[in-house]
Parts: C-alpha cells; structure tokens; sequence
C-alpha cells in the first residue's frame, strides 16, 4: 500500500504575465524540497535541480533568486507548463471539443 506524503508550501514570489499570476512557492514533501511555479488552474511546473547543479556557498537569498529567474524565464517564453504537461492539456481539451 502506497503512502502519501503531506506537501507543505511556501510562496516566495509572484508576478504577472500576459493578464495572469504566477507563483514561485518553496515545497517539501516527504522530506524533498524543490520548487514549483503555480499558473492559472492550479498547473504548476516542478523546478528541480540536481544537488550538483547548486553551487556550493550561495546564499539563501542566491537560491531563492535563481528559482525565481528560472520560473519568470520558463513562463515569459511559454516553458511552462512542460512539455508532457502541455500534450496531456491538448488532449484533454480535444476530447472536451469532440464530446
């Protein structure tokens, strides 16, 4: 039996683009923590480093930045949602227009 972990969340940022708001939120869930950028409909897209991709001796406040970078950057040149997100979209919104 598979247990599910609780998510705990943390909003760092917000900005607009293109009429909507975006949200840069700090997540832990069992143990895990990443980020995710939140757009309209509660679609998010999990921005996870791998631990050698950090530099060693940044700040917190360095960290914090560059995620919020990374998200404003996905969402200002349509990255966001990824790519397999954006494909189950459209054809979640096909199957809605056939019906």
């Amino acid at each position: 039996m598979a247990s599910h972990g609780k998510t705990s969340r943390l909003r760092i940022h917000d900005f607009r683009h293109r009429g909507d708001t975006y949200e840069v939120c700090l997540e832990e869930l069992d143990g895990q923590r990443f980020t995710g950028v939140y757009g309209p409909n509660g679609i998010k897209r999990i921005l996870v480093p791998y631990p050698e991709e950090i530099p060693t001796g940044l700040s917190p406040q360095a960290i914090r930045k560059g995620y919020i970078a990374v998200a404003e950057w996905l969402v200002k040149n349509d990255r966001r949602p990824d790519a397999e997100t954006r494909a189950a979209l459209l054809r979640t919104e096909s199957l809605e227009a056939a019906a």
